[in-house]
């Protein structure tokens, strides 16, 4: 059930009868009220394909096409597994990822709580 469909009186058809087109209504009122939710499930999707390790190791043939987290497998040879440059090749997978959520902090707060308060 939607956060939106528990809150108390007819907010989509109220605007209306005070003047608003279904474009203001949609623009002022619905999207301000989904865009924390829609921002969460962006970062949450974001990050459960980013780190997808096996599905990527399994479509991608070439070496082109492979993504950080794939390429780092790649990096261990015969003389020993060089632990620098594994811990350098995890930042740099995690940077993305951190720059996300830091913009969307805000986004990712009000949507959790917005799914878990009643009324």
């Amino acid at each position: 059930m939607l956060f939106t469909s528990q809150s108390q009186g007819n907010w989509t058809t109220r605007p209306v009868s005070t003047g608003c087109t279904w474009v203001q209504t949609l623009y002022f009122i619905i999207l301000p009220l989904s865009a924390p939710g829609v921002v969460i499930t962006f970062i949450i999707s974001f990050i459960g394909g980013w780190n997808e390790f096996v599905f990527a190791n399994v479509l991608t043939m070439s070496e082109a096409t492979r993504v950080l987290t794939v390429r780092m497998m790649e990096i261990p040879t015969i003389h020993g597994t060089p632990y620098n440059l594994m811990a350098v090749g995890g930042m740099l997978c995690l940077f993305p990822i951190a720059i996300i959520v830091v913009i969307g902090q805000r986004q990712i707060v009000e949507g959790l709580i917005s799914g878990s308060l009643k009324g």
